[in-house]
């Protein structure tokens, strides 16, 4: 008889920073997850798009989640993250080129539309402050298991005045051939994304806080498996 696997999901996502290498990724598993924020009374919502790959939660005890693109980066930054370059996506230069092709922004609208109809709520965080504005926060978060291809690159950045400090990070942009993953959330994978806690995550940052240097934040959910 085959033994069952039992997972013991830990509710708790812990902030912990490594170097991570740029690479380009081909056609594969994702899970894109979707922070929706709602503040005070206000019906406007925005929306934070964040990213994993399957493999890097399979079998192991962390995974791993991105910033992902949608429409803050221009072509040649979308070029340079083909070719595994880094890039400054909220820098403009003598290089910056808005001109996508036609066909490009067509599926990138289609995989937008995709995330936000397929997606599934895996939690829901209220934050109270205590005045002003902020007084009272929703965060929906939302995951959509999809497949397709996205590079990845690292974005540079420099802060600050005359004592300029540079930070990395890795970051993704969809490409092509993008489809709902149906079968994902009957996988140990789905469980370990629908019961952990994003409550930790940033995810309003797209860059490492000033205290992580050249690193790059880590999304850690503790996970066991037994045979």
């Amino acid at each position: 008889m085959k033994s069952k696997k039992v997972l013991i999901l830990v509710l708790s996502l812990l902030l912990t920073c490594e170097i991570v290498v740029s690479q380009v990724n081909s056609s594969s598993r994702f899970v894109v997850i979707t922070f929706e924020l709602t503040k005070g009374n206000s019906k406007n919502k925005q929306f934070f798009y964040w990213i994993t790959p399957v493999d890097s939660i399979e079998k192991k005890i962390s995974f791993n989640i991105f910033p992902l693109y949608t429409e803050e980066y221009t072509k040649d930054n979308f070029d340079r993250c083909i070719k595994g370059d880094s890039v400054d996506i909220f820098k403009n230069t003598t290089a910056t080129n808005f001109k996508f092709d036609e066909g490009y922004s067509s599926q990138i609208e289609q995989f937008v539309s995709l995330v936000n109809s397929k997606k599934t709520k895996v939690q829901t965080i209220s934050l109270n402050w205590s005045a002003g504005s902020r007084a009272k926060e929703t965060v929906n978060v939302y995951a959509t298991p999809v497949i397709g291809e996205f590079c990845n690159c690292l974005q540079l950045s420099e802060i600050g005045g005359s004592h300029k400090l540079e930070f990395s990070a890795l970051v993704y942009m969809p490409v092509a051939s993008f489809s709902f993953n149906q079968n994902f959330w009957d996988t140990e994978n789905g469980k370990v994304m629908k019961y952990a806690d994003y409550s930790l995550v940033e995810f309003t940052s797209y860059l490492p806080s000033i205290t992580h240097g050249r690193s790059l934040c880590r999304a850690k959910s503790k996970v066991q498996v037994y045979n």
